[in-house]
């Protein structure tokens, strides 16, 4: 059987598909939002001679594709299907992907993924037997359709900008743009999103890590860790279920900053603030907030308190006294309190008063004698 083929029939109708596909997805028209439908059809021309004499008639075509030009195995073979194509003088039209299917993945899945492949027929002889033409033809882009927004593999080597949500979702799938920068007035929602340079987004959704250069969101963040090496801008919550590493400044415009992570030296399911042992954590530094401080709950500290402190009281008939813990190199302590049930009957003098003995703070009260009286005492202390 010799036979001969019409070049490239197939690559233009093709390249053109994706490009549409592309286009459907961004024009925002109804009407080509569904190019990419499961009954797709591309069409073909061919022309085919048996024995040197143009075909006439009725037979039965295998049409495949391939993802090589002329190796064999099973998993190069992408898609195929079974028609029965009618000749004129050796010329015939048919649509790809109308036939009966016989490979596992459909054309419209093949065209969605964008892959380089190549065209082989098998024409039925009177016998029943497959019998294939030699060689296979390579399906060529048309210009300005070599990409398809829908192909599997996407590589931006600069800038990415999205007006609407960029959107990773099947399992395991990473945003990794190491050489640009994300730009999006909608949502990121991804796996992992990875570049060198900015992310700046309406939002941002990550079950994995956020890994950055800088990172600007104008309503939530919420990220399993995430790594800046600039500053981190969020207009609303940041959440977090890991770390959070940033160089530069991390600001939060609107209600919350919450951390997921556990305090590893207490176990017992609080939140960590973790830093080098002589670091200083400063809270409403330079009267930043000008309300103050509040804590609600209990304020529990391991170290100095830096401030006001009720350190000692004592009360009692016979003279005494006691250390308030304090250093002179420490702070400076008050007599605060002074109560005595003292009367006439009572001539012994009472008296309470803060000294300083060597360098440590203490307070002490006093009776002569008589015991018909009480006093009691209190100091506090400003700790430096």
């Amino acid at each position: 059987m010799n036979h001969s083929t019409r070049i490239a029939a197939l690559a233009v109708p093709l390249a053109l598909l994706v490009a549409s596909a592309a286009e459907a997805q961004s024009d925002g028209n109804p009407a080509t939002s569904d190019v990419l439908t499961s009954g797709l059809v591309v069409p073909y021309d061919g022309f085919l001679m048996l024995d040197n004499t143009p075909m006439t008639g009725s037979f039965n075509l295998r049409f495949e594709l391939w993802d090589h030009p002329t190796q064999t195995g099973t998993n190069r073979l992408v898609w195929s299907e079974n028609q029965s194509v009618t000749f004129f003088n050796g010329r015939f039209s048919v649509g790809l992907g109308a036939g009966t299917q016989v490979s596992a993945r459909s054309m419209r899945e093949v065209v969605a993924d964008g892959e380089k492949l190549y065209l082989a027929i098998q024409v039925e002889d009177g016998s029943g037997t497959l019998v294939p033409l030699s060689g296979r033809q390579a399906i060529e882009p048309v210009p300005y359709a070599a990409w398809s927004a829908s192909a599997a593999d996407f590589d931006v080597g600069g800038d990415l900008t999205v007006g609407g949500r960029l959107t990773a979702g099947a399992p395991g799938v990473q945003v990794v743009l190491n050489d640009g920068a994300v730009s999006a007035s909608g949502q990121i929602q991804a796996s992992s999103l990875t570049t060198s340079g900015q992310v700046q987004a309406g939002s941002v959704t990550t079950a994995g890590q956020v890994q950055a250069g800088s990172m600007s969101a104008g309503g939530q963040l919420q990220a399993g860790s995430l790594s800046v090496t600039g500053g981190v801008a969020v207009g609303q919550t940041v959440v977090a279920q890991g770390s959070i590493t940033t160089l530069g400044a991390m600001t939060v415009g609107a209600n919350d900053f919450r951390l997921g992570t556990n305090a590893h030296a207490n176990g017992n399911g609080g939140r960590a603030m973790v830093a080098a042992a002589s670091d200083t954590l400063a809270i409403n530094f330079g009267n930043d907030f000008s309300g103050g401080t509040r804590v609600d709950g209990n304020l529990t500290y391991g170290g100095v308190f830096r401030g006001w402190s009720v350190t000692a009281g004592m009360g009692q008939y016979t003279d005494g006294s006691r250390s308030l813990g304090v250093t002179t190199s420490e702070g400076v302590c008050f007599l605060t309190l002074f109560s005595t049930d003292h009367n006439e009957r009572d001539p012994s003098p009472m008296a309470c008063h803060v000294y300083v003995d060597g360098t440590t703070w203490r307070l002490g009260n006093s009776e002569a004698g008589g015991n018909r009286g009480n006093v009691d005492c209190e100091a506090r202390c400003l700790v430096f």
